[in-house]
C-alpha cells in the first residue's frame, strides 16, 4: 500500500497518530449497538435464500455486506484511518496491529464490527496481505506465550479473535500454524498432560468446596 507523507516522522507525531487512531476506532465502534447488530446479522442470514460464500468468506461475512449502515460506516471509518497513515507517518503494519490489540479489548459484544472492518479493509484483500494480519496475530501469541504474568489477561481475548479471523475466512489457519507453540509434536502432548492434570485438580477442588460448603450431616436438620 501507497501513502503520501504530508508530515515528517517525528516521534510526537506518531504517539499523536497512534492516539487518535485508538481514539477513532472505538469512537466508531462505540456507535454501534451490539445486540442491533447481532440481531441485523441474524436476520440477514435467516433472509436471503442462499449467500455467497466464493473466496472463502462466511456466512457472517456476507450477511455483514449486505447491511448497508454498518458498510458505509466501516468505510467512513477506514477512509479516516488511511488520512492518519498519511498525515502521521505510520506503518500501515502498526495500524493493522492497534486493529487487532482493538478486536481483542471488545471480542466478547463487537466482534462483528471488526469482522466487517477487517473484511472491508486492504489487510485481507489478498494472500500476502492476509499472510500479514496472520503473522501479526502469530507474534501476539509468541509473546503472551512467553509472558506468564500477562498470558492469563489476554491470550483468551486473543486466542478467541484468532479463532474468528479464521472461521470467517479472514486468515488462514495453515499460515498461524507455524507460528503456535509448541511447535514439536511431543512437546504438544506433554503440554495436553500437563493441562488435563490441572484440569482433574481443578474440577476435584471445585468438588471439595461444594462438600465443604453443604455442612455436616447434623446441620441438614431432621
Amino acid at each position: 500500500m501507497n501513502f503520501k507523507q504530508t508530515k515528517f516522522n517525528l516521534i510526537s507525531e506518531q504517539n499523536e497518530g497512534f492516539a487518535k487512531l485508538v481514539v477513532l476506532i472505538q469512537g466508531a465502534m462505540a456507535a454501534v449497538t451490539p445486540q442491533q447488530l447481532s440481531s441485523e446479522v441474524l436476520s440477514a442470514i435467516d433472509g436471503a435464500a442462499t449467500l455467497d460464500t466464493a473466496g472463502g468468506r462466511s456466512v457472517v461475512i456476507q450477511a455483514l455486506r449486505s447491511l448497508s449502515s454498518l458498510q458505509q460506516r466501516v468505510k467512513l471509518l477506514l477512509g479516516d484511518i488511511m488520512r492518519l497513515i498519511g498525515v502521521f507517518n505510520i506503518d500501515p503494519n502498526r495500524a493493522v496491529d492497534i486493529i487487532i490489540d482493538c478486536f481483542m479489548s471488545s471480542v466478547r459484544f463487537y466482534w462483528p464490527f471488526y469482522i466487517a472492518l477487517l473484511d472491508a479493509s486492504p489487510w485481507t484483500r489478498g494472500a500476502t496481505e492476509s499472510l500479514k494480519v496472520a503473522q501479526l496475530v502469530g507474534w501476539k501469541m509468541q509473546f503472551y506465550a512467553s509472558e506468564p504474568t500477562t498470558a492469563f489477561k489476554f491470550m483468551d481475548e486473543l486466542t478467541t479473535t484468532a479463532a474468528l479471523l479464521v472461521a470467517h475466512g479472514l486468515i488462514q489457519l495453515g499460515d498461524l500454524y507455524p507460528m503456535l507453540t509448541p511447535a514439536r509434536n511431543e512437546d504438544m502432548a506433554s503440554e495436553f498432560d500437563v493441562w488435563s492434570v490441572s484440569l482433574k485438580e481443578a474440577r476435584a477442588k471445585s468438588s471439595a468446596n461444594q462438600l465443604a460448603e453443604m455442612g455436616g450431616l447434623e446441620d441438614m436438620g431432621d
